[in-house]
């Protein structure tokens, strides 16, 4: 099973959102990131399940996370992230 580094979540979440990395903060939510909209959070769920070889798909708490930190607790407890 491929897992995946927490600075490679949040990478993921930079290069997808348009977002500058020196800008980034631990505790970053949907209302940090201008481009984090319905469009942005799918993008996200996509390039995860993608990195993740389709397992990021079944994890339907995945769709309600609106902050970095919450997207890192439910890959943690999947134990899909390092």
């Amino acid at each position: 099973m491929k897992l995946l580094k927490k600075e490679d979540l949040i990478n993921l979440i930079i290069k997808k959102l348009n977002f500058p990395k020196k800008k980034y903060k631990n505790t970053a939510s949907l209302n940090s990131f201008e481009d984090w909209d319905s469009i942005g959070h799918l993008n996200i769920m996509l390039q995860l399940d993608q990195k993740l070889s389709g397992k990021a798909k079944s994890i339907k708490e995945l769709a309600d996370a609106n902050t970095v930190e919450k997207i890192e607790k439910i890959l943690r407890k999947k134990k899909l992230l390092k």
